[in-house]
């Protein structure tokens, strides 16, 4: 908590007492739905199968991008403290240093590229699943990259390891995320949660 105290007042300077709360409050909560869903994994080595994306894909879509990110980023910084946050359990900065700490590296930049276009007003659902389809390439690309550079293999077979057996997961998660994002955002508003208005 302190952490996260410590993060939002770096990022947060104009915000109001009460909103601090409320932002801290929220991050929170969505980085502890990220260390949750990531132990939700099947052991595929080298790179295991989890539902981190899928968390990712939802909250990136459903809630302002100083949140998505920040949780994101927090999620990161807990791991690389030597909380096992990571999937199957585990954390360090060996982690994050090994042949898959590239794919946990790009988290924020899909998060960053899924807020850019879930905040476009028009065609919502379009350019949402485009910014999902583009952070996924992203991950994938970043990922492999590391992997090629730490394993010592070439780039294509990277992705064949790494990337190709996860193809079709990875789609159905965009599908599921992009039909309960829309779900999730009128059911934070019924509930009169409206971050438009707070952050």
């Amino acid at each position: 908590m302190l952490l996260v105290y410590v993060i939002i007042s770096l990022i947060g300077e104009n915000m109001s007492k009460m909103n601090k709360i409320n932002f801290i409050s929220q991050v929170s909560i969505y980085t502890a739905l990220l260390c949750i869903f990531a132990q939700i994994s099947i052991p595929t080595p080298p790179v295991p199968f989890t539902l981190s994306l899928l968390v990712i894909f939802i909250i990136a879509s459903v809630l302002p991008l100083k949140i998505s990110l920040t949780s994101v980023c927090l999620y990161i910084i807990l791991g690389a403290i030597g909380l096992p946050v990571f999937s199957m359990l585990r954390g360090g900065v060996s982690v994050l240093l090994g042949p898959t700490g590239g794919y946990i590296f790009a988290y924020p930049l899909m998060a960053l590229v899924i807020g850019l276009f879930s905040s476009i007003k028009r065609y919502k659902i379009f350019f949402n699943i485009v910014g999902m389809i583009l952070a996924l390439i992203v991950c994938y690309g970043l990922g492999s990259v590391w992997f090629s550079f730490i394993m010592l293999v070439t780039f294509k077979e990277a992705l064949l390891i790494c990337v190709v057996p996860f193809i079709v997961f990875d789609t159905l998660k965009i599908i599921l995320a992009a039909l309960a994002s829309p779900l999730i955002k009128k059911a934070l508003r019924d509930f009169s949660i409206n971050y438009e208005d707070e952050f």
